[in-house]
């Protein structure tokens, strides 16, 4: 069954800062990296992240710690 993955990055006061997949995914093991680039090509500053994973009804929230 095919659902929509959407995987967003976003900073501690709750501002959207990336956006890493947007499609439609066959369940399954990705990998999938983020580099500390925003949605603008900008390298983000070193801090704490919460990356939401959504996949169909699904929604899942890691913290995420950015090091330079």
């Amino acid at each position: 069954m095919v659902n929509l993955l959407k995987m967003t990055v976003f900073d501690i006061m709750g501002k959207e800062v990336a956006i890493l997949k947007n499609r439609m995914m066959a369940p399954g093991q990705y990998k999938i990296a983020w580099h500390g680039i925003d949605n603008f090509g900008k390298s983000v500053s070193s801090a704490p992240y919460f990356l939401v994973m959504k996949y169909g009804q699904k929604t899942k929230v890691q913290k995420l710690i950015f090091l330079k």
